[in-house]
């Protein structure tokens, strides 16, 4: 393996404050006054653990409210004017015949990370929320949205990306884009009005724009199609770092080389200035503190670790060079009540730090270790 950690790079969100003034100014409205209902769902906004989630642009709006899916069907549009339906591309399908009707009375949704309702979201066997299937164009059709791909439409797949003309939004730092919004479904009366640009030679198309209805619709979207990942935490960073190793190990895995020790942070934004273990001035992460605990309790001469998991339990468990057995315990996305395998004689954290046997009551996704007695 020529890779380890993960980078904790940080995106600010296209739709800032700034770009949502401007937009909103389209619809007569007044970011810091006006009521944006919001519906979260932790479910879908940690789908993929705790690594790339998506940033809560939502703070840009002082005055919001939490809503459920079931308060769509009747939400009042002159109390609430702007939806921020989900800060994912999930939404479930079962809801969007009263996301269509909260445009048609009038509403704005605002949306930022990826396409809007590209996936569709259900539950699953333990009542929690899953993302799953991909686009359906009739939903499209049925906003009057459209749009392109790189990887299935006759698009650049990066270019330039600048602010439109005659739009007050800031210059952003964003690498090129291969998804854009299109004019193609809107009906007489509608327009797709640019927020920013992408130029590739001869081909331009909207990154983050506004549609603006007048037809069967009479409200409107506010997007940015840009699939900005976020980076992980320097905290969640150090959680899996050690679980990184024991997966490869097990795995038979016989080199792990890093891929950069030091985090140049220079920019704040780029993934490849954020990974490393270590910071600029070479002070320790917690993925450094994580590291030197793992080479510590699983050093050279340790048999091979092996993996085992129990639904959302997960074990790595390997002897020392003297016999000594030792045991790492974690979990994915939530805690479980801990069931230590063995008499423990000793105990620390991810980190290093010891801990007390007897006082540990869960298991939750930093490692612990135990050592047998």
């Amino acid at each position: 393996m020529t890779e380890f950690s993960w980078p904790t790079h940080k995106f600010e969100p296209v739709l800032n404050p700034q770009v949502l003034d401007e937009a909103l100014k389209i619809f007569g409205l007044d970011r810091k006054t006006v009521q944006a209902a919001v519906i979260r769902n932790p479910d879908l906004e940690n789908f993929r653990g705790k690594a790339f989630a998506p940033e809560d642009y939502t703070v840009a709006f002082p005055n919001r409210k939490n809503i459920s899916y079931e308060d769509l069907k009747n939400l009042d549009v002159r109390q609430y004017p702007v939806l921020i339906p989900s800060l994912t591309q999930a939404f479930p399908r079962t809801y969007f015949k009263d996301i269509v009707d909260y445009v048609r009375r009038g509403g704005v949704i605002v949306h930022s990370f990826g396409f809007p309702f590209y996936c569709d979201a259900t539950r699953n066997a333990d009542g929690r929320w899953i993302q799953n299937s991909g686009p359906d164009e009739k939903m499209m059709k049925a906003l009057h949205i459209k749009w392109l791909a790189g990887w299935r439409d006759n698009v650049p797949r990066s270019g330039k990306i600048a602010p439109a003309p005659g739009r007050s939004v800031p210059a952003i730092r964003f690498r090129g884009s291969e998804r854009y919004l299109s004019a193609e479904n809107l009906k007489p009366g509608d327009e797709l009005i640019p927020l920013y640009i992408q130029t590739n030679k001869e081909f331009s198309a909207p990154v983050a724009g506004v549609y603006k209805f007048n037809s069967d619709l009479k409200g409107g979207m506010i997007a940015d199609v840009n699939f900005w990942e976020n980076g992980v935490s320097e905290e969640v960073q150090g959680e899996f770092l050690a679980r990184e190793y024991f997966c490869f190990l097990s795995s038979g895995i016989q080199k792990i080389f890093w891929y950069k020790f030091r985090a140049e942070e220079y920019d704040r934004s780029c993934n490849g200035h954020n990974f490393g273990i270590v910071h600029r001035d070479y002070s320790p992460r917690d993925a450094f503190k994580a590291y030197r605990n793992l080479i510590r309790l699983c050093p050279e001469g340790s048999t091979r670790p092996v993996l085992t998991n129990d639904g959302n339990l997960f074990s790595a468990e390997w002897r020392q060079p003297d016999g000594t057995k030792v045991c790492a315990l974690w979990t994915v996305n939530h805690p479980v009540p801990a069931k230590l395998p063995f008499e423990v004689r000793g105990a620390f954290d991810h980190l290093g730090n010891p801990l007390k046997p007897e006082t540990i009551r869960t298991i939750s996704e930093g490692p612990v270790y135990l050592i047998a007695e």
